[in-house]
Order: C-alpha cells, then sequence, then structure tokens
C-alpha cells in the first residue's frame, strides 16, 4: 500500500500492538512464503501520514 492509498487500520484484522510513550513491546507474526515485501506502520491516527511507516523486503 502505498502513502498516496487510503488506510483505516482499525477496519483492518492485522496484528497490532499499541505501545505507550517511552515504552517498548514486541509483536512477533510469521510472513507468507510468498510475500517479498511488507508495509509496516503506526495507527495511531495521524501519525502514518506523518512519516511514521516503513518496508520490510524479504
Amino acid at each position: 500500500m502505498s502513502q498516496g492509498e487510503g488506510h483505516d487500520m482499525a477496519n483492518m484484522s492485522m496484528a497490532g500492538v499499541t505501545i505507550a510513550p517511552g515504552e517498548t513491546g514486541t509483536l512477533l507474526w510469521s510472513v507468507p512464503d510468498n510475500t517479498n515485501e511488507l508495509e509496516y506502520a503506526c495507527n495511531i491516527p495521524g501519525h502514518y501520514e506523518s512519516g511514521m511507516y516503513g518496508n520490510f523486503t524479504f
């Protein structure tokens, strides 16, 4: 999903974790074998649009 596309993280059935400011956390999940790239992003409103996202390339 590119930055220009719409995001409605509340309605996506994806794994997620909320971490308080100054805290750390861990989220582990399995990536399907046929996945070449995966985008991760902050799900707090406005944070994705502010650049809080990135990509993993496998």
